[in-house]
C-alpha cells in the first residue's frame, strides 16, 4: 500500500511538473496567448507592450522589409529553450550562493549588515542594490 501511494504521489508530481514533456501543450497554449496579447496591443498601440520582456522581444523583431523574422512556434520554440536552461542555472546559482554564505559567516554577517544599513534608508529597490558594497563577493560565485 504505501508503494501505491508513494507512486501515486511521484505520477502526480510529474504529471503537475511544468517540466514535464506531457504538459507542452499547456505550455504552447500560454505562449500562444501571450504572443495574441502582445500582437494585438501592437495593433492598438503601435507598440509591442508598455513593457520590454522576452515574447515582445521576439514579438517585435522585424527585418529590412518590416516583416516579422521569427514565426509564432519559433517564439514559443525560444521561449521554451530559454525557460528550462535559465531553470537549471539559477537553481545552480542560488545552490552555489547558499554554500558559500553558509561556508563563510564573514560574507553572510557583512551582506547582512549592509542590507539592514540599507533597510533603515527603506527597503532596497534594484538599482539601490548595487550599490551595497558586501555584495561584491558574490558576483564571485
Amino acid at each position: 500500500m504505501k508503494t501505491s501511494s508513494m507512486h501515486q504521489s511521484c505520477k502526480n508530481s510529474t504529471e503537475n511538473n511544468v517540466f514535464n514533456v506531457n504538459q507542452r501543450g499547456k505550455i504552447r497554449q500560454i505562449f500562444e496567448d501571450l504572443i495574441r496579447e502582445r500582437k494585438k496591443a501592437a495593433l492598438e498601440h503601435g507598440t509591442a507592450f508598455p513593457r520590454q520582456d522576452l515574447i515582445t522581444t521576439l514579438v517585435s523583431l522585424r527585418n529590412e522589409e518590416n516583416s516579422a523574422v521569427l514565426t509564432d512556434g519559433e517564439i514559443i520554440d525560444n521561449a521554451i529553450i530559454i525557460m528550462v536552461a535559465g531553470y537549471d542555472t539559477t537553481s545552480i546559482l542560488l545552490s552555489l550562493l547558499t554554500r558559500l554564505l553558509a561556508n563563510d559567516p564573514s560574507i553572510y554577517a557583512s551582506i547582512l549588515q549592509d542590507l539592514r544599513l540599507q533597510n533603515k534608508q527603506g527597503f532596497p529597490k534594484d538599482d539601490r542594490c548595487s550599490m551595497i558594497p558586501s555584495l561584491h563577493p558574490l558576483s564571485l560565485v
